[in-house]
């Protein structure tokens, strides 16, 4: 684990360094346009060292979780995190029963916890497993209580996924209350005759009231423009990444480097991420940071697979709501958002063996430096509130405002410096003040850097 750990880090500290080795085309085209990049291999780098602090911030979280000695907080979390993750599934059932939209994410187009509706889905299905894990040891241990208020649980995370229109996470929800299922039927025979009936009934029921997603799934069947979409979009990443395989384009920096490599998935459309955790980080930071963090995948699994008697059947579902977790990152980008990462976090903290992880190169002192980095990226995250200069996406904000001020746009500009709305207001600036030469070079370089960029 500490091999591909430290390989992972490396691999993504490195595009912060002036290293030698030719440019790619886009790269030059810019310069000779007049944007000033620098002599690092991330055309962003104080960009990409955010990214990778908040990268860091997951894995300091797990470890600091793998370090604690064995006990119950960890069946006491799991339950919390049940019981939360039920009360959230219920709210976002009855607000979009209502039509309501959360105040907090005013661009979600329904009553969601995250702006992308899938990754609210995603949580909230592996929340509904978790509570199908409490209906399994209520029927075991025969406890009417614990049975009811898993189902209770199970039901409103189904009614609020249905209610979310994502495929991929009511079928991976559905596969993960089978899965648990099968797991039980040599341990739980006699439970498994009323378990089986209960997953029909929320199979049934997903395709009830999910007839929206029922839809979706049948229309991409027919007509899958939308599956093709997905797939140019993987097809220009792979060119992207083929363009340097070794470091990438920088932490970060996928949405400003992709157009230049759109083609296949050329539209109107502007295209944040290749809708793949796996192809956003080797397009980011390279084949071998991706291969390292594989392999620490891998080392943190391995030796875990156990009997389903060895565990209960609530660490059961915290281990299946995990696979859930890992096997959306295929069609989606669940590791790269804070919320659905700290989830599945500390749910393979709870399913994974309690023997606590050793820091064997830091000793003792390896907790405390997770503990802190988690700190200090937190008070980071906070003090942009009041300092937007602190934060990439802040700064960028204040520099767009009306009423910005040079400064302002220095700041931003020092963080993105490939932004193409930056490049388009030096343009509107340079026009108010009649300067034409000006603000004709500003528009070119928005015009090339622009993110939406449609076929011809």
């Amino acid at each position: 684990f500490w091999i591909g750990f430290g390989g992972f880090v490396l691999c993504c500290a490195l595009s912060l360094l002036p290293l030698p080795g030719s440019r790619p085309d886009w790269w030059i085209q810019a310069t000779s346009l007049g944007i000033e990049l620098p002599d690092t291999r991330s055309p962003q780098p104080l960009r990409s060292l955010e990214t990778l602090l908040w990268w860091l911030l997951v894995p300091a979280a797990l470890l600091w979780l793998l370090a604690q000695e064995p006990g119950g907080g960890g069946r006491r979390a799991l339950a919390v995190l049940t019981v939360g993750l039920a009360s959230l599934s219920a709210l976002v059932w009855w607000g979009n029963l209502q039509g309501w939209r959360n105040p907090l994410i005013p661009e979600a187009h329904c009553f969601s916890l995250f702006p992308n509706r899938n990754q609210t889905s995603l949580l909230l299905a592996m929340g509904g497993n978790l509570a199908w894990g409490y209906v399994l040891a209520g029927l075991r241990s025969h406890s009417r209580r614990l049975t009811f208020a898993g189902l209770a649980g199970c039901t409103a995370a189904l009614l609020a996924v249905t209610s979310l229109p994502s495929r991929a996470a009511l079928l991976l929800f559905v596969a993960g209350l089978l899965l648990q299922t099968l797991l039980r039927v040599r341990t739980q025979r006699g439970s498994f005759k009323l378990a089986l009936p209960l997953l029909l009934l929320a199979g049934g029921a997903a395709l009830f009231y999910g007839q929206h997603i029922y839809h979706r799934l049948a229309a991409g069947a027919a007509q899958p423009e939308h599956v093709e979409g997905r797939l140019a979009i993987y097809h220009d990443t792979l060119r992207m990444i083929g363009d340097a395989p070794l470091l990438g384009a920088g932490a970060g920096n996928f949405e400003f480097v992709f157009p230049q490599y759109r083609d296949a998935s050329r539209t109107y459309m502007s295209v944040l991420h290749p809708e793949n955790d796996w192809l956003w980080l080797a397009a980011e930071a390279g084949l071998p940071a991706a291969a390292f963090a594989a392999f620490c995948i891998a080392a943190l699994f391995a030796g875990q697979w156990k009997p389903a008697r060895v565990r209960s059947a609530p660490q059961t579902a915290a281990g299946v709501a995990v696979l859930i977790f890992l096997l959306h990152g295929l069609v989606d980008v669940p590791a790269h958002r804070l919320g659905t990462s700290l989830a599945a976090v500390l749910l393979f903290a709870v399913w994974r063996d309690r023997r606590p992880l050793r820091f064997p190169p830091l000793g003792s002192a390896g907790v405390r430096l997770a503990g802190v980095a988690m700190l200090a990226v937190g008070a980071v995250w906070l003090a942009s509130a009041w300092s937007p200069s602190l934060h990439s996406r802040s700064a960028a904000g204040a520099a767009l405002l009306p009423g910005a001020s040079p400064a302002d746009l220095d700041c931003a500009r020092a963080w993105s410096p490939l932004a193409w709305q930056l490049q388009f207001r030096d343009g509107v600036l340079a026009a108010q003040a009649d300067d034409v030469a000006v603000a004709r070079a500003a528009f070119r370089r928005a015009d090339l850097w622009r993110s939406a960029r449609a076929k011809p």
